[in-house]
């Protein structure tokens, strides 16, 4: 298991003897049939082997596909997440003025600080998993046993995720800023972006982002944000979050009678692989907010909320006030 404090050393590649092909060029990866394009992001697949997920430096962070790493070994592979074969950034070559600043991003400082450019291009290059489909899709026509037997296997998944040891901070892996936009400011500000050392530290972080976000409301509604989420989010330990569980983030394949990839599916039920992705906001964060940004923007037109809270634990006397919050800033 690695380290709690665990960091990658960039950019990282897989031992070629892992790689199922060459890993694609940057014009093959170019020329790959996109799969999401969006806010400078793109997805594409490669080639029959690979995921590409690449966009510009401030947009895409290297992060998330240390965060596949990091559960996957963390967990010895019980919580299954596409292979990361590897991370790295590709400099533009229209920028290369050494005395330029460096690029303001808390989230990706640029490995060769003061050369680095906006336009510089993150790849996380991963497993394409065959005939796999995302659980959105296949909602509305699954049974409820086959709801039932996924469900099983998501509960055995977040158990394991958060059973991983933390070394009592919260934040991103590495003791790192946190990626959520909760968080974010234009410049960095560690003590809204973290990593906080302790929940009211974090408590604090989002007082201060609420102010200076909504700087235009009532200076009374600001500190009473600030006096109600120190009575209501407290005794919160940090556990590892993956922090966008919906089901355009979770795969699943239906498996041949008797084979189910290693997973421990109940005999009796359908047998699927199921696969967690989209990690770029995961980091250690209080217990409640797995359950609270699952259910936030849930808009009840079908059963899923419901499954959501037989997968995690919940949390419904936190989960309103986070979403007040959320609204609130984003309103």
């Amino acid at each position: 298991m690695p380290g709690m404090d665990w960091k990658l050393e960039l950019p990282y590649c897989v031992p070629e003897s892992e790689l199922p092909a060459p890993l694609p060029t940057i014009a093959e990866i170019a020329a790959g049939d996109v799969i999401i394009d969006h806010n400078g992001v793109t997805v594409a697949r490669v080639g029959p082997h690979f995921i590409v997920k690449y966009g510009e430096v401030r947009q895409l962070s290297l992060i998330e596909g240390e965060n596949m790493i990091f559960v996957r070994k963390s967990t010895n592979g019980k919580v299954k997440v596409p292979k990361v074969y590897a991370l790295y950034t590709e400099r533009n070559p229209l920028f290369t003025d050494p005395t330029r600043p460096p690029i303001v991003d808390p989230f990706t400082p640029p490995p060769d600080k003061g050369t680095s450019s906006l336009a510089d291009q993150n790849y996380i290059v991963m497993e394409y998993i065959e005939g796999s489909t995302t659980l959105k899709d296949a909602w509305p026509s699954l049974t409820d046993h086959e709801k039932r037997a996924i469900a099983t296997q998501l509960k055995k998944y977040f158990g394991y995720l958060h059973e991983i040891p933390h070394s009592g901070y919260y934040g991103s892996i590495g003791k790192r800023a946190l990626t959520f936009g909760m968080f974010w400011t234009p410049i960095p500000d560690p003590l809204i972006n973290g990593p906080f050392a302790t929940e009211e530290d974090l408590n604090e972080g989002l007082a201060l982002k609420y102010m200076q976000q909504c700087d235009y409301r009532s200076v009374y509604k600001q500190e009473f944000y600030r006096l109600a989420m120190r009575n209501v989010f407290k005794g919160h330990p940090p556990r590892f979050t993956h922090l966008d569980f919906r089901g355009k983030n979770i795969l699943i394949k239906r498996l041949p009678a008797g084979d189910a990839g290693g997973q421990e599916l109940d005999a009796r039920t359908p047998e699927f692989e199921v696969t967690l992705i989209d990690w770029e906001f995961a980091g250690w964060l209080p217990d409640h907010w797995e359950y609270s940004m699952a259910m936030l923007g849930q808009n009840f037109q079908d059963d899923w909320p419901v499954w959501v809270r037989r997968v995690l634990e919940p949390f419904d006397a936190e989960f309103p006030w986070l979403q007040m919050l959320m609204e609130e800033l984003w309103s």
